[in-house]
């Protein structure tokens, strides 16, 4: 796992240094666009970046393109999604392994931007064995003292091998941080 930070020149597996840059004055600019709507924040990141990557999907602090090589590029599109990256890179890194084993991997983060493992099957809690597994999952993090916010549907996948694995854990938190 690479880690770039702000100002430095990249040296991303992922990303040329013409898509790190259309990044980095994406960020520089989103602010004046806080007052749109997610969807129409999520249009305008993708428009003003000029990535050539399908956008996945969004959620209200950042936006997911489809990198087309099984991984997928999160980008800030509000100030929390700074947060939001950071949680993901830090509780991947530091998490108890037999959690890991359920988090999306994270393979390189750099100022405003993380890269994640793809995974292209979806959960549908209809199934009533993802319902059990899903309530196992959260009190087996609960248990290590993380606290996983926003554990749902829509931030779940299935591995190829079939298991749950959490997409979008940046709304997790530490024990230490509950108030």
């Amino acid at each position: 796992m690479s880690q770039m930070s702000r100002g430095e020149l990249p040296h991303s597996t992922f990303l040329t240094k013409k898509e790190w840059r259309s990044i980095e004055l994406w960020l520089y600019t989103m602010e004046k666009y806080g007052h749109y709507s997610d969807d129409r924040l999520a249009r305008k990141a993708k428009k003003k970046m000029g990535l050539s990557y399908d956008v996945l999907g969004h959620g209200s602090f950042r936006v997911v393109f489809d990198l087309n090589n099984d991984y997928v590029l999160k980008v800030v599109t509000r100030r929390m999604g700074f947060i939001s990256n950071e949680i993901e890179m830090d509780l991947f890194r530091e998490c108890p392994k037999h959690l890991r084993n359920y988090l999306c991997p994270v393979y390189e983060f750099g100022h405003g931007w993380i890269i994640m493992r793809k995974m292209i099957r979806t959960v549908s809690m209809e199934e009533r064995d993802h319902r059990k597994k899903l309530v196992k999952l959260e009190d087996d993090f609960l248990k290590e003292g993380i606290h996983p916010g926003d554990l749902n549907e829509e931030n779940l996948a299935l591995s190829r091998t079939g298991k749950l694995v959490v997409i979008d854990y940046g709304h997790f938190s530490k024990a230490d941080f509950w108030w």
